[in-house]
C-alpha cells in the first residue's frame, strides 16, 4: 500500500542526532538541509487537536536516507494514531517534503482549521477544498480549505519504529 501511495517505508529507526545550530522548524529547515537532515518535532501529527507545529523547537535532526535528493526543504514528524494504518502506526517517524503542492492518492501533512495537524491521504482536490481520507476502513473524511498555508507538505517516507529493526526498504 505505500508504494502505491508514493511513500517509501523502511523498518529501520531513524538515524537521529542533535542539532548543529538551536531554533525553531522553520529557521532550522535551510540549516538541516545543508547538512543532509531534517528537524524532527515531536509533535503528534494526528486526527485532533494539536500545538502549533512552527512553534516547537527541535531537539533531534534525522540525517536524511542518501536516496533522498537534498534539493528540496524537509521536516521529520512523529505519528500519533492508527488512522492511517498498515502504514503509518503510532511512533513512526516520517519525512515530510515541505511545499503546498497537493496529488491526488498521495499522503500529505495539513492543519485543519479547527482540529489541528493531520497525517492523510488526498482523495479528492475541489476548487475550494481538499478532501482527506484515512486509510483505516470507517474514518470519516476531512475537508480542509484549499488554502497552501494549510499544507506542510507530502510525505515520502515512514520509519516504522514498531517493527523489528532490519536493512529492508521498501517502496518508491
Amino acid at each position: 500500500r505505500a508504494r502505491q501511495l508514493g511513500i517509501a517505508r523502511t523498518v529501520e529507526a531513524p538515524r537521529l542526532r542533535p542539532p548543529s545550530v538551536p531554533g525553531v522548524p522553520g529557521d532550522l529547515i535551510a540549516a538541516a538541509s545543508r547538512e543532509r537532515a531534517a528537524p524532527v518535532i515531536e509533535l503528534g501529527v494526528a486526527a485532533g487537536v494539536g500545538r502549533e507545529l512552527w512553534d516547537e523547537v527541535p531537539d533531534q535532526w534525522v540525517d536524511l536516507p542518501l536516496d533522498v535528493p537534498n534539493d528540496r526543504r524537509y521536516l521529520a514528524l512523529r505519528i500519533v494514531g492508527e488512522s492511517m494504518a498498515p502504514v503509518m502506526h503510532t511512533d513512526d517517524v516520517v519525512l515530510v517534503r515541505v511545499g503546498s503542492d497537493v496529488k491526488v492518492d498521495t499522503v500529505i501533512v495539513a492543519r485543519h482549521p479547527d482540529d489541528g495537524y493531520v497525517c492523510k491521504r488526498v482523495n479528492r482536490v475541489r476548487k475550494r477544498g481538499i478532501e482527506l481520507a484515512s486509510l483505516e476502513p470507517g474514518r470519516p473524511l476531512i475537508t480542509i480549505p484549499r488554502d497552501p498555508a494549510l499544507v506542510i507538505g507530502t510525505v515520502l517516507l515512514v520509519w516504522c519504529t514498531h517493527r523489528e529493526p532490519t536493512a529492508r526498504l521498501e517502496g518508491a
